[in-house]
């Protein structure tokens, strides 16, 4: 198939576009963002469907809106046909019309394509820059699960089938599955019989039965299990007897015995070998760096004097930070010292010659207060009765002159009576007077000056006047304040002047390159000064003593890699006698000729298998074999025997076991397990139907693809010899590894080569690929390269476009690329997208 035009109604930056391509090199020439991947993707879109909404990115959506899809016209088998794909369900819309415009059913395009999917169109007919790495990673295994595709008649279904019997097959059973029928099934018996061990604990009589119908089980379990062997040892010696004449003749042919080396030992021993020299690769590297890196680490005698003494260095910074702070304070505190004592002196001057006491407390100085109080309200007192003393002398000599007059002028004894009366009345009023007032004056003045006397001496107040006692607190007051503040103060300066004979002590050790005898500010500004001028080289030391520690360590672990892999090899080679590769590979050499050797024989052998040849060898004669047939038959009619004794033994204590129940709980149970065990057993069948028929299906497509591979690497050769210009000529796999041999003969792996050369090796590989499925299915679809050659010089562009044009003599190439110096060496058909 190829295609002659492209139209482009609405797909990402392209619409209503038209291509002409020709029919064998087509080359679209853009810069970035032209829209060449635009294109490579509407023609894989076309030929394969649109991608579906979970990959929105991949859709290419018109920008600007419109329709969106387009249509190829394309040749197949000298015929044009038009498909077309619209937006829709499934990948889009198609149609195909022929050249008569007559509709064309969907299936038509899938047989166009042959047997090519849009997973095997990316694999063989696409290149770009990023599938060509992949080169590094491909394995024989890949190039045959290819092969398989092409390998067999109608090989896409066997694949599907492939891929159906393992998706079944997982259906059914998982070993860590949880959903699978099976698993869920084996779930719902390991239930069960937990339920029918809970239901028969019930019973005492009951467990008693149920023990013997256990033992009853395990004896059935043990003859079914027997049983089934012992009749597939009845059918297997059947078929040995039926067998042996064929044996009999294969045992005539003289064949070589095979040797014991594995497939698997062999892909490990080439897998330890590629990481030997890889390891030993990696560690010379990660030695020569960090030879320079000694090289490159010299110190002057000042570094190496600050990277021995780092961290003290770095103390003395964190202690200088912490005293500058202090010392900038340092004055401050002093002055304040100065200016607390001044106030002391000045507190102090105001009682010379005197022992100041202690500052009453607030308590005691309310007592204080209250006892002034009551001395004061004691002198009042006394100051009122002095101010009302004038009113009773008045009355007294009022009394006093009315009493004597009477007491004169009167003439009646009564009023000479009542004269004496009132004269007596005047003068027990003044004794009365004189004698109550002095004598409570005198009695409370007594006790206010003693209780003030007696409080004076208990706090130190006795040596100064009363009057002083509450005004001198504040003083007091202030003076223990004043004393604390400069104890405090105190405190602080010494601390600061410890701190800076400590730090005077610390600096010691530096001083052959710092001068150590300066100010405190000073000598901190030096050291800081050093610290700061050493720091860049203390970062470039750290970096590079960190990346030596790195590589120390990344070599350390390369070189216990390197005798793990060397103690591997060493412990497979012991195996097999050989001591190292080359005798290995002497011995590899010759179980390739052992096998070959074993294959003819098995060709000759393919009627039986190897349990049936294993088993055939154990027997001497036909007559061994018919005796044997007979004592196998007889051992399972014992055992049916005694099957069925035991199957009835058994029904006739379930009977009594279902009449001791109060219910049909257990029974049920029972049964629902007996169901179920049947149930998996079928499902077990099913799930072996599907595992074995996909291991038959697999063998088949791999026999059938075997006889492909060698013509494809022979052809790859050539190419890849065409692209390097002869300087290799051989391609090899081996595994999982490929090798390269140049002219010389000497052997580089894909890993040893550059990317140039890795890169034409895949292209070798792909184009030959190509051919290989051209020549023997008939299917030539358009190879799709997009800016795939980025990375090749201009000989090995000329070189891949000489190769491809001498591919297009059979099969449509669509180069789409930036490089405009392409056209020198290519005559094919040019468009340029630069343009449009």
């Amino acid at each position: 198939m190829k295609i002659k035009q492209i139209h482009i109604d609405g797909f990402g930056k392209w619409q209503n576009r038209d291509f002409n391509l020709a029919s064998s090199i087509t080359i679209f020439l853009g810069d970035n963002e032209a829209g060449k991947s635009t294109l490579a993707k509407f023609i894989e879109s076309i030929l394969f469907g649109f991608a579906n909404g979970h990959q929105p990115y991949e859709q290419y959506l018109p920008k600007n809106g419109g329709q969106y899809g387009g249509f190829l016209v394309v040749e197949h088998r000298n015929r044009r046909y038009v498909l077309r794909r619209t937006q829709g369900k499934n990948g889009g819309l198609l149609t195909i019309t022929d050249e008569s415009g007559k509709r064309m059913p969907n299936h038509f395009l899938k047989m166009m394509l042959g047997e090519v999917d849009q997973g095997l169109f990316h694999a063989i007919y696409r290149i770009d820059t990023q599938e060509l790495s992949q080169i590094f990673a491909l394995s024989k295994n890949d190039f045959q699960n290819q092969l398989q595709h092409f390998g067999a008649v109608n090989s896409d279904r066997w694949l599907e089938k492939l891929t159906d019997l393992d998706k079944e097959a997982d259906s059914l059973y998982k070993v860590r599955g949880r959903n699978p029928v099976i698993n869920q099934k084996l779930e719902q018996y390991h239930d069960l019989n937990e339920q029918i061990d809970q239901q028969s604990e019930k019973y005492t009589h009951y467990r008693h039965l149920l023990d013997d119908v256990r033992q009853s089980d395990r004896q059935i379990q043990e003859i079914q299990q027997q049983l089934p062997q012992k009749r597939n040892d009845w059918h297997d010696a059947q078929d040995l007897l039926r067998l042996w004449p064929t044996y009999q003749r294969l045992q005539s042919i003289d064949t070589e015995k095979s040797s014991t080396l594995s497939n698997n030992d062999v892909a490990v021993i080439q897998s330890l070998r590629a990481k030997q020299d890889e390891y030993h690769r990696q560690l010379t590297d990660v030695n020569a760096r960090l030879g320079v890196i000694d090289a490159e680490s010299s110190l002057t005698d000042q570094q190496d004097f600050y990277f021995q003494n780092l961290d003290r260095f770095t103390k003395l910074k964190d202690d200088g930070t912490t005293l500058t702070l202090h010392l900038n304070q340092y004055d401050q505190l002093v002055s304040q010292l100065q200016s607390w004592q001044q106030e002391r002196r000045e507190l102090l001057q105001r009682y010379p010659d005197s022992h100041l006491p202690s500052a009453l407390s607030y308590s005691e100085e309310n007592r204080l207060q209250r006892l002034i109080d009551d001395r004061q309200h004691g002198d009042q007192s006394r100051t009122k009765r002095q101010q009302t003393t004038p009113k009773r002398p008045l009355l007294l000599i009022i009394l006093s002159v009315i009493g004597v007059l009477l007491l004169v002028t009167g003439s009646a004894w009564l009023m000479k009576l009542l004269g004496l009366i009132l004269m007596g009345c005047a003068a027990a009023i003044w004794y009365q007077e004189q004698s109550s007032g002095g004598t409570l004056h005198n009695a409370v003045q007594g006790t206010s000056d003693e209780a003030l006397r007696h409080f004076g001496i208990e706090h130190g107040f006795n040596q100064f006047p009363q009057s002083q006692w509450l005004r001198m607190q504040g003083d007091l007051r202030r003076l223990e304040e004043l004393n604390r503040q400069i104890q405090q103060i105190t405190t602080q300066i010494k601390t600061i002047d410890n701190q800076t004979t400590q730090y005077r002590e610390h600096v010691q050790f530096s001083a052959e390159v710092i001068d150590v005898q300066q100010s405190p500010q000073a000598l901190i500004k030096h050291i800081n000064m050093f610290i700061d001028r050493q720091q860049g080289a203390r970062d470039v030391w750290q970096r590079q003593r960190q990346q030596k520690r790195l590589l120390e360590d990344q070599a350390q672990q390369l070189s216990d890699k390197l005798n793990e892999v060397i103690q591997k090899k060493a412990t497979l080679y012991h195996r097999y006698d050989v001591q190292d590769d080359h005798e290995f590979d002497q011995y590899y050499d010759s179980a390739l000729r052992s096998i070959a050797n074993e294959e003819r024989s098995q060709v000759l052998g393919s009627q039986l298998t190897d349990k049936q040849i294993s088993a055939l060898k154990m027997v001497n004669s036909n007559d061994d074999l018919r005796q044997r047939v007979t004592s196998l038959a007889n051992d399972v009619k014992h055992l049916e025997v005694s099957l069925q004794t035991l199957q009835q033994n058994q029904t006739a204590a379930q009977l009594e076991i279902k009449q001791l129940s109060e219910n049909g709980t257990l029974t049920m149970l029972r049964q629902q397990r007996a169901d179920l065990q049947t149930e998996i057993l079928e499902l077990v069948r099913d799930w072996l139907t599907h595992k074995l028929s996909y291991h038959w299906i697999n063998r088949a497509l791999q026999l059938a693809s075997a006889d492909r591979f060698p013509k494809i690497i022979q052809q790859a050769q050539k190419y890849f010899e065409t692209l390097t210009n002869h300087r290799y000529t051989k391609i090899e796999f081996e595994n999982d590894r490929i090798s390269v041999i140049a002219q010389d003969r000497s052997a580089f792996q894909v890993g040893e080569l550059s990317q140039g050369t890795a890169q034409q090796l895949y292209v070798a590989l792909k184009l030959s690929f190509v051919t290989s499925i051209s020549n023997q299915n008939g299917i030539q679809l358009p190879v799709l390269i997009d800016d795939g050659f980025v990375d090749f010089d201009a000989d090995r562009r000329a070189n891949v476009l000489q190769l491809l044009e001498l591919l297009g003599e059979k099969q449509q190439v669509i180069y789409l690329t930036t490089d405009r110096q392409t056209l020198q060496y290519s005559n094919g058909t040019v468009v340029n997208l630069n343009q449009m």
